[in-house]
């Protein structure tokens, strides 16, 4: 026999015959199953493109409609939906298209679309259709609610016979407050004040430089009922609501007056763009009837779960040759039957006096009156420490960035620190849950001087805010309290100045804090010292109104 080497060519073409038949059989029959995964590589891809874009879309419909929420549920839908149909994705126009909205409880929108027949290549050699459904879950936060838990809002320290408060209930220690549109904006009004600088100016409307944080739509304070509330109709009133320099309330800072306007508007995603309930312009010559007292300015059906707004605004300055001052005033909710009854919509509530134990009435049933936003105040306590209520942090807020901005703080007065809502001093490893805290001052306008200490960021939870720095700029007053405790530096560390404060919030606030959500601000004052501070507070959380959950 022959050695491989020394085959025949005739015996080697034989066999190469033989191969390729076997080859050719093979390859046929490897070639079905080869077309069948490539073709379905082909739909798998063109499945998930497909389920991407369902995504995306009820991702973009749920975050668009849930904006409208809770005040306007058929609006929400209507937006989802069309926000659908402009991404290709339209029941009208495409019978195997479903787009299902569906307001939840909480103020959330959930969005679902299916398409009942994606397209299909080799697939659909053995199958008719493929379905492909997704959906999303947008919730929409509401504004963070400062300054009470409580129906009533910016009593002081009124006698209890005025402002009825029981016994025992500890006083606010501040009024609510809007200055005069020509007053200075030093003297603590963030957005009423027109001018800034314009201490020394003949003309006190047109000197010094427009403030750029002037705000024509004044304050914003709501007026809110819970889920479960089944109170009735409700009557907003106003103490003292008129700017009157005799009502011993109200500051007369330069002799000039003003009028105030209080617009009751209804609820709206947008505190001023709610539609007007009833308006009340008071000017001086309303004294009489409105100063010193309470009044009442709308009765309200309220929906439950939604706030009603009351606008203040200043305008029509009487004297463009001097200031004007700052008008201190309450808001407060009663019951249509019966009269005011001061209680808590915080199931929380500290004060034992508030408690429904005490009033005989549930968190459920008790009206909040709060600030949007901004809370512009008159702070004033004989105590050396003084404690106010800031803002309501819910868990929809949990691992975000709390900031705090204090408008004007603190002058006559020594520190200030953030307690959070277990009432613990918030600072760089203090409160529970809390990862950072920082503090700076934000600049408001170019060329501003820098502040005593300069800019910031600094990390130190008690905040000193004795004099030190120069004032912001030319044009400005001396501050008496702050010449009488530095005199060769009479500017106060922040007057006109915006201190910003930066807390990191817990991960999960709920379990942080045990359900409770109120944080305060805690001022320290000499011994011997009574403290007036017109200033204004603003918080906010970083992040949009609206968010995907799901």
């Amino acid at each position: 026999m022959l050695s491989p080497s020394h085959r025949s060519r005739r015996d080697i073409a034989r066999e190469a015959a033989r191969d390729g038949g076997y080859v050719m059989a093979l390859s046929a029959l490897l070639l079905l199953p080869l077309l069948a995964f490539t073709g379905l590589a082909v739909d798998l891809g063109s499945w998930y493109a497909r389920a991407a874009a369902v995504q995306r879309t009820t991702d973009a419909a749920a975050l668009a409609g849930v904006a409208f929420l809770p005040i306007d549920q058929a609006q929400a839908i209507a937006v989802a939906r069309s926000t659908a149909a402009q991404n290709g994705f339209d029941p009208a126009t495409n019978p195997d298209i479903s787009v299902t909205v569906t307001p939840l409880a909480g103020d959330q929108l959930q969005v679902r679309i299916t398409d009942n027949s994606v397209p299909q290549y080799f697939t659909s050699l053995f199958r008719d259709t493929v379905t492909v459904s997704r959906g999303s879950i947008a919730e929409y936060v509401p504004p963070i609610r400062m300054g009470s838990p409580r129906n009533f809002l910016g009593t002081g320290n009124l006698s209890r016979s005025t402002s009825g408060l029981p016994s025992g209930a500890i006083l606010e220690q501040f009024m609510l407050s809007v200055n005069g549109p020509c007053d200075r904006a030093e003297d603590g009004d963030l957005r009423q004040s027109l001018r800034m600088g314009n201490n020394s100016s003949s003309n006190k409307c047109t000197g010094g430089d427009a403030n750029p944080e002037y705000d024509a739509n004044g304050y914003a304070y709501g007026i809110r009922t819970n889920a479960g509330y089944s109170g009735g109709p409700l009557v907003i009133e106003v103490f003292d609501a008129p700017y009157c320099t005799g009502s011993g309330h109200d500051l007369n800072l330069g002799g000039a007056t003003f009028h105030t306007r209080y617009t009751v508007r209804a609820p709206d995603a947008d505190p001023f763009a709610g539609a007007p309930v009833a308006t009340h312009t008071l000017t001086p010559s309303d004294c009489g009837g409105w100063g010193n007292q309470w009044r009442a300015i709308a009765t309200i059906n309220p929906t439950p779960g939604q706030a009603h707004v009351v606008q203040v605004q200043s305008l029509n300055h009487s004297d463009s040759g001097r200031t004007g001052g700052a008008n201190q005033f309450a808001i407060r909710a009663r019951r249509s039957a019966g009269g005011f009854v001061a209680c808590s919509a915080d199931p929380n509530e500290t004060d034992n006096a508030l408690r429904q134990a005490s009033t005989g009435v549930s968190p459920a049933n008790c009206p909040n009156v709060f600030a949007y936003q901004d809370l512009s105040v008159f702070a004033a306590s004989a105590g050396s420490t003084a404690e106010f209520f800031l803002a309501s942090i819910g868990p929809e807020h949990s691992g975000k960035r709390l900031i705090i901005e204090l408008y004007d703080p603190g002058e006559g007065g020594q520190s200030l620190r953030v307690t959070d809502p277990n009432g613990q001093v918030v600072g760089p490893g203090n409160g529970a849950g809390v990862t950072s805290f920082e503090r700076s001052v934000v600049s408001r306008f170019a060329g501003e001087a820098a502040p005593g200490g300069g800019w910031g960021p600094f990390t130190e939870s008690v905040v000193d805010i004795r004099p030190a720095g120069p004032a912001p700029g030319p044009g400005r007053a001396t501050d008496a309290r702050c010449t009488g405790q530095n005199s060769a530096n009479p500017a106060c560390r922040y007057n006109e100045r915006r201190l910003r404060l930066e807390i990191e919030l817990p991960d999960n606030i709920d379990a942080a804090y045990g359900g409770r959500t109120w944080w305060r601000i805690r001022y320290q004052f000499a011994t011997g010292i009574s403290v007036t501070d017109r200033t204004t507070w603003s918080v906010s959380v970083e992040g949009g109104p609206v968010r995907l959950i799901e």
